[in-house]
């Protein structure tokens, strides 16, 4: 299996999301959760984790995440760096979940280029805490997903 790609966005309401693809773009897996954080950078870093903890789950060796959090991209390459961060010890288990791999990156990425990851987020607002894994490419985001595969291919 190659270098697969983890999306994750947030939402409103301590919502997020994110969807593993292959390096076509094909859909791998997904998820929507709802989290009890304190602000969107620990939604966002709850997202990152639930993510890579079901790749890991899931087999997966090589992983690329990308976030529109370029902040939270930076602390997670400076882990050392903010000890006394209010998300210092969730930052340090995101940091040990990534040292896991025999390959991980972890990249920024305009927000609108994240819209379909966002749908995903935006389906956890009405959820109870918990999330949903999508084993299939859910109906709220279709569209938005055929549209990147195209946008892929061309």
């Amino acid at each position: 299996m190659g270098l697969l790609e983890l999306l994750v966005k947030v939402s409103a309401n301590a919502a997020g999301g994110g969807a593993i693809r292959r390096g076509n773009g094909s859909w791998y897996i997904g998820f929507s959760a709802k989290y009890n954080a304190v602000n969107p950078l620990a939604t966002e870093l709850y997202a990152i984790i639930d993510g890579l903890a079901i790749a890991q789950d899931l087999g997966v060796k090589k992983i690329e995440v990308e976030t529109d959090a370029e902040s939270l991209r930076t602390m997670l390459l400076t882990i050392g760096g903010n000890p006394h961060h209010e998300l210092a010890a969730v930052i340090c288990d995101a940091a040990s979940l990534f040292s896991d791999f025999e390959v991980a990156f972890i990249n920024h990425i305009p927000r609108e280029m994240n819209i379909m990851v966002h749908k995903l987020a935006e389906y956890g607002k009405d959820m109870a805490v918990g999330y949903k894994t999508h084993y299939l490419v859910p109906e709220c985001v279709k569209n938005f997903y055929e549209a990147d595969l195209e946008a892929a291919a061309a």
